[in-house]
């Protein structure tokens, strides 16, 4: 499985992902978690003191075993090295695992658009 798979899985609103993925690497920071195999990955986009979660997957049967947080964790070492003072995302309100996920690593919601919720927090 690749990361075009696992984005799939993941993000099934994206129209196109190859051409997703393929501007994500472009213009992104993109890093894959790998043990025998693709785990998951992270993307992200730094601007000035901020960082903006574009996008966390973890492979269907490798969810639910910590592979998120260790994801979540290195996004938040990443901030600290950028001297990032906040980071935000957004994702569907329907998605209760990646809820969960972010507000255990202390995030707060700040807006709702739609179907998505925005999350947030302070370093």
């Amino acid at each position: 499985m690749d990361i075009i798979e696992i984005g799939e899985e993941s993000f099934p609103y994206i129209k196109d992902p190859y051409m997703f993925f393929a501007r994500r690497l472009r213009e992104g920071n993109v890093f894959v978690l790998i043990e025998d195999g693709v785990i998951g990955f992270l993307d992200f986009t730094v601007d000035r003191n901020e960082i903006k979660l574009e996008g966390i997957a973890v492979r269907r049967d490798k969810r639910g075993k910590g592979y998120g947080k260790i994801l979540m964790e290195f996004l938040l070492s990443i901030a600290r090295q950028f001297g990032a003072r906040r980071i935000y995302l957004m994702t569907l309100e329907t998605n209760e695992a990646a809820n969960t996920l972010y507000t255990s690593f202390g995030f707060t919601p700040y807006k709702r658009e739609g179907p998505f919720i925005w999350y947030e927090r302070y370093l």
